[in-house]
C-alpha cells in the first residue's frame, strides 16, 4: 500500500513531538496538529492515526486508551466542530475497549485544527463556523429560486432547501435534510444540534 506524501508528512509530525512537553502544536500550511500526550502506538494505530488527519480543512481528533501497554484507539475526521470531533473519538475509542474487554479510560491523544476555521458570521445571535458561513453566503446570493430556506445548527450542521411550489416546502427539505444531521451527532445538548431558520 503507498502513502500519499501528506499522510506521510502528518504522521512524521507528530511522531517529531514525542520527546516534547504535552499538548505541542504545529502549525504547517494551514492547520494546526496538537498531541496531548506520550503513547506508543501500534502499527495499525500509527496508519490510521496518517489517514486520520488527512482531511485537515475540517476538525479531527484521535482518541487512544490511557492504559499502559494497551493500543486500542478510536478516531473521527472530517467533522465541523472541534467539541463533536473530540466526544466521537473518545466514544469510539471506548465502545471498543468494552467490546474489547480491554483496559482503559480512552483520553484524547491528538488532534487536527484547521486555521482557518475562525467564525465569521453572525446569524440570529449565533456565530457560524466558517463551513456553514459559506453556505449562508451562497444562500443569501441565490436569485434564481424563488423559494429558498436556509437552517443551520450551533455545532457546524446546515443545509439548504430550495422549491418551485413556497416557501414552506422550501423550509421543509431544509429541515429535513439538516435532521438527517443532527441524528449523527445524538451525543451532543439538543439546544447544540436543533436546526435553526436563518433569516
Amino acid at each position: 500500500m503507498k502513502f500519499s506524501p501528506i499522510l506521510l508528512c502528518l504522521v512524521a509530525l507528530l511522531m517529531a513531538t514525542a520527546t516534547k512537553s504535552n499538548a505541542d502544536e504545529i502549525d504547517p500550511a494551514g492547520y494546526k496538529i496538537i498531541r496531548h500526550f506520550d503513547k506508543v502506538l501500534s502499527r495499525k494505530g500509527t496508519r490510521d492515526l496518517g489517514r486520520a488527519f488527512v482531511k485537515y480543512g475540517y476538525f479531527s481528533a484521535f482518541a487512544v486508551s490511557s492504559a499502559p501497554g494497551e493500543t486500542t484507539y478510536g478516531f473521527k475526521v472530517g467533522a465541523s466542530d472541534r467539541e463533536f470531533a473530540q466526544k466521537r473519538a473518545i466514544a469510539i475509542c471506548s465502545s471498543y475497549l468494552k467490546r474489547n474487554r480491554h483496559k482503559g479510560p480512552c483520553k484524547l491523544y491528538a488532534e487536527v485544527i484547521p486555521s482557518n476555521a475562525q467564525k465569521v458570521y453572525t446569524v440570529n445571535g449565533d456565530t457560524l463556523s466558517q463551513w456553514t458561513a459559506k453556505g449562508y453566503a451562497r444562500y443569501l446570493a441565490d436569485t434564481k429560486n424563488k423559494h429558498k430556506a436556509f437552517v443551520y445548527t450551533r455545532n457546524g450542521g446546515w443545509a439548504y432547501g430550495k422549491s418551485a411550489v413556497s416557501f414552506d416546502d422550501a423550509k421543509r427539505k431544509a429541515m429535513t435534510k439538516c435532521k438527517g444531521y443532527t441524528k449523527r451527532t445524538s451525543e451532543l445538548p439538543s439546544e447544540i444540534t436543533m436546526c435553526r431558520l436563518a433569516p
